[in-house]
């Protein structure tokens, strides 16, 4: 009797085939990265620095997508260091160090607008800053010296940080960028003291007036603008959160003394509001019988006075070394905006362009005043009245409707901060610079997402004798049907829709 044997050789020949076919896609992967190999290798010794560039930035976008939260916080880190005047040098691809930093948040924020959704009202900044831009070139009339392509890049570099207010942060993300935010100050301090140790820069600079000003890994005005934000955030936080919180009164202590060491003006003045508050509604709380805030309240009060005499030297250098016409050395500022309002009135109504006020300057002015260090005259400058008004009113507006998802008493304090920004927005470039705009919009992004939980809380009555519900026997809150507080709609992530 005869075997059959057929079959069993059938069976051979067909495993050898799924065999082989499951080998296809390892020949393929491995193929790949024998290419991917060989075009680095090729790129790399053919331009090393072109390849560093394009290979790192497409891992980091990848990373990016797969963390956009730890992406967000270096992003936010970086402003610690102002890398246009310790690498002013420096170039890559074309492009200076502060042209890729803005390049690298248009970019690697949109994956956190993916991730946490977008918060469109937000944006209205950024349509304004558009509008004015189309505006003047398709009705205006630019001057000849700016082009297309440069008052586009203008229009990209200022809407880039803008980006960080828009994204609906999850409540333990925003708290994070809000304490990074804190300690963005002290970061620059210690990257300043590793420069002047390598001979980059130094971490104190001696002005012309004999003032020693602090800058760290900036100039003096960066790390003013990082400190100012930086004590907006401890107290706004305190707010928030004013039970027993001995860290964020350190902080402000800390941010407060920062700012006058860097021998800036203007943030001191802008702080006032917010900072003569904070006095006033702890003094209030003391009288009213929380005896627990008589020794934060005095080590504030004596903190700010003991700074203040300490300084008070080296502000009266650079206040009355120089004598103007305003009775006050104002730093030049004064025949600044004088220069720049009368070139904003050949184009009163929709300005000379986008970027066109970097330039303006035709050597009458110190070299320093590339720009008016006044918000308000430079964008009148740029986007004429139309575009100034909408500019402005569109920040506002964001700012106002932040404040109404606040509680009552956060709302005294929010507008007290956006007082001391427009203040500050009259002496220098607030708007346009990186180390005031990210922890701005950071401030924006992170107190408009999470806002609005503690007073939808508080607005809800709760009943005197609740009745007993009896238990469901799945707890599990993402089970559907299960409605557990803090967890389903807008509370589970602690944005606020708008």
């Amino acid at each position: 009797m005869c075997m059959p044997v057929e079959p069993s050789v059938r069976s051979v020949s067909l495993q050898g085939r799924v065999g082989g076919s499951r080998d296809v896609p390892a020949l393929a992967t491995t193929f790949g990265a024998c290419l991917l190999a060989a075009a680095i290798g090729y790129v790399t010794a053919d331009d090393p620095y072109f390849a560093v560039a394009v290979f790192g930035g497409a891992g980091t976008m990848l990373f990016a997508f797969m963390a956009p939260a730890a992406i967000c916080l270096m992003l936010v880190a970086m402003t610690a260091v102002s890398v246009q005047y310790a690498f002013w040098d420096v170039t890559l691809l074309g492009f200076d160090l502060q042209a890729l930093q803005k390049l690298a948040l248009l970019a690697f924020l949109v994956p956190a607008l993916l991730r946490y959704g977008v918060a469109w009202f937000r944006l209205l900044p950024m349509a304004a800053l558009a509008a004015a831009f189309l505006m003047t070139w398709i009705w205006g009339d630019p001057v000849d010296v700016l082009s297309p392509g440069d008052s586009l890049k203008a229009l990209l570099g200022l809407t880039a940080p803008l980006l960080l207010m828009a994204v609906r942060w999850p409540e333990r993300e925003a708290g994070r960028l809000l304490h990074l935010v804190l300690a963005l100050p002290i970061i620059s301090i210690a990257v300043g003291i590793v420069f002047q140790a390598t001979g980059i820069q130094p971490v104190v600079l001696k002005e012309f007036t004999g003032a020693p000003r602090l800058q760290g890994a900036n100039i003096p005005a960066h790390l003013a603008f990082l400190a100012f934000m930086a004590l907006m955030a401890s107290i706004l936080l305190w707010k928030k959160r004013p039970h027993g919180n001995a860290f964020l009164l350190g902080m402000m202590a800390v941010h407060f003394l920062i700012l006058l060491l860097t021998g800036t003006r203007g943030p001191l003045i802008a702080s006032m509001p917010l900072v003569l508050l904070l006095l006033a509604d702890m003094a209030r709380q003391f009288f009213r019988g929380r005896s627990g805030l008589v020794v934060p309240l005095a080590g504030i009060a004596v903190v700010l006075g003991a700074s203040v005499l300490w300084q008070l030297d080296n502000l009266l250098k650079r206040s009355f070394t120089r004598s103007s016409s305003a009775g006050i050395d104002l730093s030049g500022r004064e025949e600044a905006w004088r220069y720049f309002l009368e070139r904003a009135a050949d184009a009163p109504w929709l300005g000379n362009g986008l970027g066109s006020v970097l330039l303006a300057n035709d050597g009458t002015l110190y070299g320093g005043f590339v720009v008016p260090h006044n918000e308000y005259i430079r964008f009148y400058h740029d986007c004429g009245i139309i575009g100034a008004v909408l500019l402005f009113a569109s920040l506002l507006a964001v700012l106002g409707k932040a404040a109404g998802n606040m509680t009552a008493g956060m709302k005294a304090y929010w507008c007290a901060m956006t007082v001391g920004f427009l203040l500050y927005s009259v002496s220098d470039n607030t708007l346009s610079t990186l180390q005031f705009m990210v922890p701005f919009c950071v401030l924006v992004g992170a107190f408009g997402a999470g806002g609005g939980s503690a007073r939808a809380s508080a607005a809800q009555p709760v009943p005197a004798d609740p009745p007993p519900q009896p238990l469901p026997t799945n707890l599990d809150p993402e089970v559907p049907g299960n409605k557990s507080p803090g967890r389903d709609g807008p509370g589970r992530t602690g944005a606020v829709h708008e």
